[in-house]
């Protein structure tokens, strides 16, 4: 396990690294976030997320083996809604092609519950008023369980695929993401 979950971060560092640091979400670590700015960021994480979620449980749902993802959707939504906003429809992501390029993508997914809850504490710090039950989910029981699944399936997990399934999603979270975003976003 510990070697494919090496060979994940390895092979997918860089693209983590532009998608952490897209203009849009690089401002959620903005020392002068506001509540607007904040809002505008999360319209635009919304049909990312959202789709790149829907197509997981879809696939898991029909997979040999099945994995339960627990969407974040309904958290994302209200948090919006808090905010006074209308998330925009979904974007529609192809389904993995092999069992190995849906554990990449979940490794993302799964992943990015982890780095929200150290966003969490910091928007708290910032905005304290504002909704952040998206970010704010604890990551860390999910993530054990993603660990525990590609353990007890490793056999079946092509290591040079799943990387690449991991690299298709990063780029695909990167293009919806740029699909709502022309310029900087200003408060």
């Amino acid at each position: 396990m510990h070697n494919l979950l090496s060979a994940l971060r390895s092979g997918t560092r860089d693209a983590h690294h532009q998608l952490d640091h897209h203009p849009v979400l690089a401002q959620l670590l903005d020392s002068d976030l506001s509540v607007t700015r904040y809002a505008e960021v999360l319209s635009m994480l919304y049909p990312a997320h959202v789709g790149l979620e829907q197509m997981l449980i879809g696939y898991w749902c029909e997979a040999p083996v099945s994995y339960e993802l627990l969407p974040r959707e309904s958290l994302l939504y209200q948090d919006l809604l808090q905010l006074g906003r209308r998330p925009e429809a979904p974007r529609r992501w192809p389904a993995p092609q092999s069992f190995s390029a849906a554990i990449g993508a979940t490794y993302v997914i799964e992943g990015s519950r982890l780095g929200g809850v150290m966003l969490a504490r910091r928007i708290h710090r910032q905005l304290a008023d504002a909704p952040c039950s998206f970010f704010a989910e604890d990551g860390a029981k999910h993530w054990s369980g993603f660990q525990n699944f590609v353990v007890q399936h490793q056999e079946m997990i092509d290591e040079g695929e799943a990387v690449a399934g991991a690299k298709s999603c990063f780029a695909g979270y990167e293009t919806a993401i740029n699909q709502g975003y022309a310029a900087p976003v200003e408060s």
